[in-house]
């Protein structure tokens, strides 16, 4: 071991110094962005903007609704830009533990978990939202029911489709750490790659609308990070 470890209760200690420091930085982050937050919403509500009727607008209905819209807006735009540091916090936490080789492969798990989590969570923003806000927009509105959409519930839906797109974008790094605990080999990939082709296709059209462009946003990504898997296990044998 690089270092040699401490007993429980200085592990202990440790964990809440730095968890203490990790608040710190988080509050601060938010005070300092909440007076943008205004800014970095109209910006998120860009999509929407772009879809809804002319004269059409975004409401809120509960009296607090649009203050808690802007404080999470700040909170989650805090959290997201204090990240790298969170990270770093529980790297110099972990990093006595580990064995060198250890180390070098939680140095490439985590880098490489947060660049294609913050690659899908933007590729939802500024891909998938185009295509799946006409579809739930247009499609089910009519002269007599007319699209209120509220502050809230649109963060809501933006943060949930950024969300589950990064969480798809972290399909390499699942595939890759499956086949190195050994429960899943670069062989079965490329052998069952049919199956897998066809399983993508169907979850795709399953949380898609129903056309063909929106499905093929989700499903080509998806093949692309399916094939990225069983090219990277055939490096790190």
């Amino acid at each position: 071991m690089s270092e040699e470890r401490l007993p429980f209760l200085s592990h202990l200690e440790e964990l809440r110094k730095r968890l203490i420091r990790c608040f710190i930085v988080v509050g601060v982050l938010f005070f300092a962005l909440y007076p943008l937050s205004s800014t970095i919403f109209e910006w998120l509500t860009s999509p929407l903007r772009q879809v809804l009727p002319e004269g059409q607008t975004l409401i809120f209905t509960g009296i607090v609704e649009g203050f808690l819209t802007h404080f999470k807006v700040g909170f989650y735009t805090a959290f997201l830009i204090a990240i790298p540091y969170l990270l770093f916090e529980i790297w110099r936490f972990v990093v006595p533990g580990l064995y060198d080789q250890e180390k070098k492969y939680a140095i490439l798990f985590v880098g490489s978990t947060l660049i294609l989590f913050t690659t899908g969570a933007l590729f939802g923003f500024f891909v998938i939202l185009p295509v799946v806000l006409p579809f739930f927009i247009n499609d089910f509105s009519s002269e007599w029911i007319r699209p209120l959409p509220s502050i809230q519930q649109y963060l809501s839906f933006t943060i949930l489709m950024m969300l589950a797109s990064g969480l798809s974008f972290e399909l390499p790094v699942f595939l890759v750490l499956l086949n190195k605990v050994g429960v899943i080999s670069r062989e079965t990939l490329v052998k069952k790659r049919g199956y897998a082709i066809i399983i993508i296709a169907i979850v795709a059209a399953i949380i898609t609308p129903p056309d063909v462009i929106s499905m093929m946003c989700i499903m080509i990504p998806m093949i692309l990070l399916y094939e990225l898997s069983v090219l990277i296990m055939r490096f790190l044998r």
